[in-house]
């Protein structure tokens, strides 16, 4: 991989972009939850990304809360850093990152959130939650269609094929 930006292709720098995003996305989640004291299971690395697991338990709401915005807010902070100081593709994705983390999607740091927010303000509403993921991946996988025919590109298929996982 190429570090100089003249010489490096425009691929090169995407994928390092990319792989930047990611690293300093999942060190967010992985700081926050090391300094709030809540043990981790696990760390698994496959090709949809990084997942980092606690393990079960009952910890403290804002430990928990915090933990799970800390990957985006990390995103969010590099990329006004990345803004300035590099190429737009580093800022580009770790902005895209920082957002598509959030999307209220089972498994995502979103639906975590909102999960944990239901939990606290409605125990036991697991029906509802359910119906709103349900709704919610109807909708981002029609978005993601649109993006297909927007972009003339199956790369969004990918992304789409990611989230029925």
């Amino acid at each position: 991989l190429c570090l100089s930006w003249e010489l490096g292709g425009a691929g090169e720098r995407a994928a390092l972009a990319l792989l930047t995003a990611v690293l300093l996305h999942e060190g967010g989640h992985l700081l926050a939850y090391l300094l709030s004291g809540i043990p981790l299971r696990r760390v698994i690395f496959d090709f949809r990304g990084v997942l980092i697991r606690p393990e079960p338990g009952f910890y403290p709401f804002s430990s928990e809360l915090s933990a799970l915005l800390a990957g985006s807010s990390t995103s969010f902070l590099w990329a006004a850093a990345a803004f300035i100081l590099f190429p737009p593709a580093f800022w580009q994705a770790s902005f895209a990152m920082g957002l598509w983390s959030l999307l209220p999607l089972p498994g995502m740091d979103g639906g975590e959130v909102v999960s944990l927010i239901a939990g606290r303000i409605w125990p036991g509403c697991d029906h509802g939650l359910r119906l709103f993921f349900i709704c919610t991946r109807a909708l981002v996988t029609l978005f993601i269609a649109l993006g297909c025919l927007a972009f003339q590109s199956p790369l969004p298929l990918f992304w789409a094929a990611c989230l029925w996982m």
